[in-house]
């Protein structure tokens, strides 16, 4: 499911975005089917679909970069947050590192 207003941020954001999905879909340490699937779906948005093999083959390998703080607006950053949550919870296991 598309993340509502993701269509509005740049380029910039974009990456950031899909870096932070990808960031959470590692951070049990497993990484299952369902996981990776919702994650293909999740960053379905960025054109770069160079930069989408990229990040699952990052997650594949367990090793996705620390993001800096981004700026956004709130209702931006619920929509987000939800996204990330549904993440956390694909493998139907909440560990301590995604709590």
């Amino acid at each position: 499911m598309p993340i509502p207003g993701v269509e509005n941020l740049s380029d910039e954001a974009k990456k950031w975005l899909a870096h932070a999905i990808a960031g959470m879909t590692v951070a049990d340490g497993e990484v299952d089917s369902s996981e990776l699937a919702h994650l293909r779906e999740a960053i379905g948005f960025l054109d770069d679909k160079g930069e989408v093999e990229q990040l699952m083959s990052e997650v594949r390998e367990h090793h996705v970069g620390d993001l800096p703080p981004q700026q956004m607006e709130k209702r931006q950053a619920f929509a987000i947050l939800k996204e990330l949550a549904k993440l956390a919870v694909a493998d139907r296991v909440l560990s301590a590192s995604e709590e």
